[in-house]
């Protein structure tokens, strides 16, 4: 099991792994911490975990991870117009446009349309992300995830 020794203040100093039937330390907490918290801060009064971070800091994070996911999603845009670009040049359309029906050239042009809109989308949900739990809901698939197929009964 594992049980948290904290500090006096009600910060974690140390994860340990017990035997709750041997517990030698008088401030071992035993209830895991949740998701979310970035500075997890046990309230003794309460008996519940609490957020240690400061609003400033909380605000930093957030500020961090923001940028962090809008570089992440450039890339992924980048790369996902790059693939069907490729596409595109290894289909020899470049040199012998003739023996392409338009609409297929057409397609992968708004194929690479759909990404950056969808790119441009994601990052202004981030910009309006106010808090960390907001962002971390924020869907940064840039195409649709396959269906998943249901197994035969």
């Amino acid at each position: 099991m594992i049980a948290y020794l904290l500090t006096k203040d009600g910060k974690i100093e140390n994860t340990v792994i017990v035997d709750p039937e041997n517990i030698i330390f008088d401030e071992c907490i035993l209830e895991p911490v949740p998701e979310g918290l970035v500075t997890p801060k046990w309230n003794r009064k309460s008996k519940k975990w609490t957020e240690g971070a400061t609003k400033e800091q909380l605000s930093e994070i957030l500020e961090g991870l923001k940028e962090e996911k809008k570089s992440g999603n450039r890339l992924q845009v980048r790369t996902l117009c790059l693939e069907v670009a490729e596409e595109i040049e290894q289909s020899n359309w470049i040199n012998f446009p003739e023996d392409y029906e338009a609409s297929e050239i057409e397609e992968k042009k708004n194929q690479i349309r759909e990404i950056r809109t969808k790119g441009r989308e994601i990052i202004e949900k981030i910009d309006a992300a106010q808090s960390l739990e907001e962002l971390s809901q924020v869907d940064m698939n840039l195409i649709p995830l396959p269906e998943p197929e249901e197994s035969p009964e």
